[in-house]
């Protein structure tokens, strides 16, 4: 998924604006995170703004999975 690029056809995709929890940079004392727009955009913020909340996973490089991360073929961990 790159940044700031509407892509509606992605798993994260939900038409609503979500936090992702993952931090994209400090400024001038405000916190800023990743988040996904309406459209689908990776997108950043600060954290103050009100938005959802959806759960975050990492995985390793030698984690194996299927899928393509579409709605109708999401990843899966094998």
């Amino acid at each position: 998924m790159k940044s700031y690029e509407s892509n509606s056809t992605n798993y994260l995709y939900t038409n609503l604006v979500w936090w992702t929890l993952s931090p994209s940079y400090w400024s001038n004392g405000n916190a800023n995170a990743w988040l996904v727009d309406s459209g689908g955009r990776l997108n950043d913020n600060s954290v103050y703004n009100g938005n959802g909340v959806r759960g975050a996973l990492n995985l390793n490089s030698e984690t194996q999975i299927t899928g393509t991360g579409t709605t109708s073929d999401p990843f899966k961990v094998v």
